[in-house]
C-alpha cells in the first residue's frame, strides 16, 4: 500500500469522508458536507492508488472476519471467507435487497449457532446450505439451499438427511436434504462474483 494513498485516505478520514469500492472497482465516497476541494483533486490524481489501497484493506477485513467467523463457530474456513465477502447491501440483480438481507442474516446466525459446524460434520455441501439457481435464484425452489429456505425461521435440527424449522406459528417444517442439481445451482457467493452485484 503506498504511502500517498494511505496519507490521502486517513486525510479523507479527518473530513468526514468515507470511501468504499463498488464491486465494478470504481470508488464510491459518503460525507456528511462536502471536502475540500485540494482533497478531491488529490483522490484524482492518486485514484489508482487509492482503489489499490481501499481493495487490499477490504481484502484484509474480509480475511479478518472470516477469520472469527472460523474461530467463534467452527465453520469451515472456506465458508467463512465465502459468506464474509457478501455485502447486504450490494443484492445481485435478481435478488430485492430485503430478500438478500434475510438470507445474510439467516446465514450469519447459521454461523453463529454453531450449525455450519454440524452440518458439515453431517455431510452437507455449500450447494446444500447457501445453493440457488444461477440464473433465477428465487424462481426455483428445487435448486435452493437450507439458508435460502429459513427466511428469518429458527432452525432446531440438523440430521444428515433433513433440517427442522420453526415456523411462525410455532409449528415443525421438515426440509429433505436433496442435493441441487449441480449444472444450475452455484453457491450464493458466485451470484456476485460474475459481477451481477
Amino acid at each position: 500500500m503506498s504511502s500517498v494513498a494511505l496519507d490521502l485516505l486517513a486525510d479523507a478520514r479527518r473530513h468526514g469522508l468515507r470511501l468504499m469500492l463498488t464491486p465494478k472497482g470504481k470508488i464510491k465516497a459518503f460525507a456528511p458536507r462536502p471536502p475540500p476541494v485540494d482533497l478531491v483533486a488529490r483522490l484524482k490524481e492518486h485514484r489508482l492508488e487509492v482503489i489499490s489501497a481501499l481493495a487490499e484493506a477490504e481484502a484484509d477485513d474480509r480475511a479478518q472476519r472470516a477469520a472469527l467467523v472460523e474461530e467463534g463457530s467452527g465453520a469451515p474456513r472456506a465458508w467463512a471467507e465465502a459468506l464474509a465477502q457478501l455485502d447486504p447491501d450490494q443484492p445481485p440483480i435478481s435478488i430485492p435487497v430485503e430478500r438478500w438481507r434475510t438470507f445474510i442474516d439467516d446465514a450469519g446466525r447459521f454461523l453463529d449457532r454453531g450449525w455450519a459446524a454440524r452440518a458439515a460434520a453431517l455431510g452437507w455441501t455449500p450447494l446444500d446450505l447457501f445453493g440457488c439457481d444461477g440464473e433465477r435464484p428465487l424462481s426455483r425452489i428445487d435448486q435452493m439451499g437450507l439458508l435460502w429456505l429459513l427466511q428469518s425461521r429458527e432452525l432446531v435440527a440438523l440430521s444428515a438427511e433433513e433440517a427442522k424449522i420453526k415456523t411462525r406459528v410455532g409449528n415443525l417444517l421438515t426440509v429433505r436434504r436433496y442435493p441441487p442439481q449441480c449444472g444450475s445451482a452455484v453457491p450464493a457467493w458466485e451470484l456476485c462474483s460474475d459481477n451481477h452485484c
